[in-house]
């Protein structure tokens, strides 16, 4: 009976009905030996009662397992995902430590200005959909090639809206920015930069003739013959890149994937700070 009330009911009403069941019996057993008839009815239900008792008890001692068995269960769970996210942090944050010695020495010995610098690249990868670590990494071509503190975020962010409307990759980025960036650089507009940035779907020849009141062929024979400056034709493929392209970036990060990647880097920002404040004070231990 306890096991078709068991499948019919969950196994709490079977626990009860078997304990009732029981106690009715042994009950019932004792009350006949002692007085047949009215014993019998008796014994039954004081039986019944006690049977009820123990039900209660064992349902009490089963949910009494299963929740420090739950307890249990989540706290190693949360203390795995802890350990897991500390690990994790103190590797990125090890990592933007040497970043901020890398930019300190691009900077000339400035670390304030380097770290300030690295928290508006921060801010923007958390703005944008692409990552910290590739927003440095194209920081530092742009630094290379001459762009100064405050030309670098607009500048990525031209070249952001143009890789994000054209689906780039972050090593695409980094090629864009190191085509213009020569460019800026030497002052000299070379095909192999312009065809560089053409196999990656920037219109180059339709900026330049547009701007150049030129035709393309006038404006190729030019680039031919170097008479365009490599500076001049670096400002007109950013500016009409980012003329262009304008808000591709936001639209992208409000995507599914966007708002995915975000929630990633936003969750690897977190960990990074725990990171940091762990070495900080190991540091102290390993000295």
């Amino acid at each position: 009976a306890s096991t078709s009330i068991s499948s019919a009911y969950g196994s709490e009403a079977g626990i009860m009905a078997d304990s009732v069941l029981g106690g009715v019996g042994s009950g019932a057993a004792i009350g006949t030996m002692i007085a047949p008839g009215i014993g019998t009815a008796i014994g039954a239900a004081a039986g019944a009662v006690l049977g009820a008792i123990t039900g209660e008890t064992k349902k009490f001692e089963k949910k009494d397992e299963f929740f420090k068995s739950l307890v249990s269960d989540k706290f190693k769970e949360y203390k795995q995902d802890y350990e897991t996210s500390l690990t994790s942090g103190i590797e990125v944050a090890a990592r933007r430590e040497k970043t901020l010695l890398a930019f300190n020495t691009l900077f000339q010995g400035d670390t304030r200005g380097a770290q300030a610098y690295l928290d508006q690249v921060l801010k923007f990868a958390t703005e944008t959909p692409f990552f910290y670590d590739d927003l440095v990494g194209m920081s530092k071509i742009l630094k290379t090639f001459g762009y100064t503190t405050d030309e670098i975020l607009p500048q990525m962010q031209k070249i952001g809206n143009a890789a994000a409307a054209l689906g780039h990759t972050p090593e695409d980025m980094q090629w864009i920015a190191t085509y213009i960036g020569r460019m800026k650089a030497t002052d000299k507009t070379m095909l192999r930069y312009i065809n560089g940035l053409m196999e990656r779907g920037i219109p180059v020849y339709d900026y330049l003739s547009e701007a150049l009141g030129k035709t393309k062929k006038e404006v190729s024979e030019m680039i031919t013959k170097g008479l365009i400056p490599g500076t001049k034709a670096a400002k007109i493929i950013s500016d009409y890149m980012g003329k262009n392209f304008a808000g591709s970036m936001e639209a992208l990060v409000k995507s599914y994937g966007g708002m995915s990647d975000k929630l990633s880097e936003i969750k690897t920002n977190f960990e990074a700070i725990m990171g940091a404040a762990y070495t900080e004070e190991r540091k102290k231990g390993l000295a």
